[in-house]
């Protein structure tokens, strides 16, 4: 848990530190949900109800600052080899595993942000899903999206 703990401070950190610079666009390639993921992935016996207290603040923390981005791009894993480098998982079930819990996580986090009484149910999370063969074939659909969200947003 200290892992993540790191992992969803330092990605807020880094985040703040770059808006500090006067830029007009941050690009990450990683989330502050990432390390709760991971976690939860790594955790064979991981369950909502019997996790501790600080991986709930944790969750809350990364779930709130998911609401200050523009855009979420998940770049969904096809089914390829990758050759190993050190860094990345090969383990094609593994990505497969990660990618679900990200789906699933989102989609509950818009879940909660619509709250129980919502009659209609909307995307409150600034989601694009894309697959990673797909990603730079699509960059014409992505980049209006992007300009769209941050026109939307203040």
């Amino acid at each position: 848990i200290e892992a993540t703990e790191w992992g969803v401070f330092n990605q807020i950190l880094e985040e703040r530190a770059a808006e500090g610079g006067k830029v007009d666009l941050i690009v990450c390639d990683r989330s502050a949900l990432d390390p709760i993921i991971y976690y939860e992935a790594a955790e064979p016996e991981f369950s909502a109800t019997s996790t501790p207290d600080i991986y709930i603040a944790l969750r809350n923390l990364a779930i709130a600052h998911l609401t200050t981005y523009h855009l979420i791009v998940l770049v969904e894993p096809i089914e390829y080899t990758i050759e190993p480098d050190g860094f990345r998982n090969t383990d094609p079930m593994y990505r497969k595993k990660i990618n679900d819990i990200f789906v699933d996580a989102l989609r509950d986090i818009n879940d909660e942000m619509n709250g129980p009484e919502a009659e209609e149910v909307k995307m409150l999370l600034p989601l694009y899903i894309v697959d990673s063969k797909s990603i730079f074939e699509k960059l014409d659909e992505l980049v209006p999206k992007i300009y769209q969200r941050l026109e939307e947003k203040p």
